[in-house]
Order: structure tokens, then C-alpha cells, then sequence
């Protein structure tokens, strides 16, 4: 019963946020200038909002991570704005590896189950978890918010998960967040711009082709 009031009450607040406020508001329009202008409004408490911003992102991915990975590095500079994407992201993944886990299962073994690709990755989570989950975060073979369900509802240990996303997430963080700042700076970097984009559909591509590959292997039982 208590899980079940916990869960709705994070389901309540972040719907009002997300529909009863300016910056719910400016999140579903996804425009990177108003996301950019609000946070530079709001003077330290910017961070704060950064943060829950990437949480809501985490557990609804309505908005692309470009986007505030984009506005946090035009916001603080890309230096200090691509360490908050990634520890806030990781922060963000840790929550919902514990949510899943210890409040939410059934829920996270539904959107789970979506994917066939999962139960090809449950044999071989035992011996192989900790490159499963870093090659999961290099490379978008699943969507970000389903890795972190998956963590959370298999036998993976939290320590092997927390590294595996900490060290997976820091390259693509690193391209979404020069992605970001450079979709606003584009005519002074347009090369720069092609080939990160040209990078990020590239992983893209790898990660359906690995997806698709791993759904049609035969992967015997362990024992």
C-alpha cells in the first residue's frame, strides 16, 4: 500500500510540473532558446531546475536529452554544462534503477517486455553484465529509460550497474552536449556540427543493427 501511495504521488508531481507550470510548459514545447532564456532567469536555483529537468527526462522521455544537454552547456559553459549532464544523468538512471527495483517492478517489467531483445539479455546478464549495460549506454542499442528497468528488475548488482552507466554514458553525454550547444552556434561551427551529428546517427544506426542481430541469435540457456 505504501509503494502504491509512493507511486502516485511521483506521478502527480511530476504531472503538475509537467502541465501546470512555465517550465512544464517550455519542456513539451522542446524549444532550446526559451529553455536556454528560463534557466539563465532563474540565477542559482538554475541548477536545481537543470537537475529535475534531466529526472523528468529520465522517467518521460517526451524531450529529446540534446535539448537539455544543449541549454545546460549554453547555460554554464560547455565545460561545466557537459559534468552536469553526466552526473545528473547518472543520478537520473541510479533513481530509476532503484524505483524499478524496489517500488515500481511490475510496471518496469511491462515496458521491459516490449522489447524481445530483453530476454536475450537476461541470460546474459550473470557473466556478462557489466559490458552488457556499458555497451547499452555507448551505444543506443535500447532506449536509455528501458536500460535503466532492466537494470532494476534483473539480478544485475547495483555496483556493477553504477559503473557501467557511469563510464557507458560519458561519450554519448559528451556528443549530445556539443550537439546542443552547436544546434544555437551552427554558423560558427557548421563542420563541427555534421560530424557530430553525423556520429550520433552513425551509433544510431550500429545500435539497430546489433539490436536486430541479437533478436534473431539463438542464445542457449545457461544454467
Amino acid at each position: 500500500m505504501k509503494k502504491i501511495a509512493l507511486i502516485i504521488l511521483v506521478l502527480l508531481s511530476l504531472i503538475y510540473v509537467i502541465f501546470q507550470t512555465d517550465f512544464g510548459e517550455i519542456l513539451r514545447q522542446g524549444n532550446l532558446h526559451l529553455l536556454v532564456q528560463y534557466l539563465k532567469s532563474l540565477g542559482w536555483l538554475a541548477w536545481f531546475i537543470s537537475f529535475l529537468a534531466i529526472i523528468i527526462q529520465t522517467f518521460f522521455p517526451f524531450i529529446p536529452f540534446v535539448i537539455l544537454a544543449g541549454a545546460n552547456a549554453l547555460v554554464f559553459g560547455i565545460g561545466l554544462g557537459f559534468i552536469l549532464n553526466w552526473v545528473f544523468s547518472v543520478i537520473g538512471a541510479v533513481i530509476s534503477f532503484f524505483f524499478s527495483r524496489y517500488i515500481a517492478r511490475d510496471y518496469a517489467k511491462r515496458q521491459t517486455e516490449k522489447y524481445l531483445l530483453i530476454k536475450k539479455l537476461e541470460q546474459l546478464i550473470k557473466d556478462n553484465g557489466f559490458l552488457i549495460f556499458f555497451l547499452g549506454r555507448l551505444i543506443p542499442i535500447l532506449p536509455s529509460s528501458i536500460v535503466n528497468f532492466f537494470g532494476g528488475i534483473s539480478l544485475l548488482p547495483f555496483r556493477t550497474f553504477f559503473w557501467s552507466t557511469l563510464w557507458g554514458k560519458l561519450p554519448m553525454i559528451f556528443l549530445e552536449t556539443m550537439m546542443g550547444h552547436d544546434l544555437v552556434y551552427f554558423q560558427q561551427h557548421p563542420i563541427r556540427l555534421l560530424f557530430l551529428v553525423f556520429i550520433f546517427v552513425g551509433l544510431i544506426v550500429i545500435g539497430y543493427m546489433i539490436n536486430k542481430k541479437l533478436e534473431n541469435k539463438k542464445i542457449p540457456n545457461q544454467s
